[in-house]
């Protein structure tokens, strides 16, 4: 049985599992663990991860900008070993 976002983009993932908004608010908040989790939501396990710090890595190309706050909290968040 082949999955229901197969052949997808990201966006395309977030937009047809109805995630888009909550996925735009975590990167603007820049939530790691909270993209993290949407990642997975749509059967993106395996690049999650390296998702989410990519675009955290590169906000602005991405065309988000997180608040200097959110920065702040990103900067001093346990990253995993």
């Amino acid at each position: 049985m082949q999955s229901r976002f197969a052949g997808m983009t990201i966006n395309e993932r977030l937009l047809e599992s109805g995630k888009l908004r909550e996925w735009d608010a975590a990167v603007t908040a820049a939530d790691r663990e909270k993209m993290i989790a949407i990642l997975e939501s749509v059967e993106l396990s395996d690049q999650a991860a390296p998702t989410a710090d990519r675009i955290l890595a590169t906000l602005k190309f991405y065309g988000f900008r997180a608040s200097r706050w959110s920065f702040l909290r990103r900067l001093f968040q346990k990253r995993p070993k």
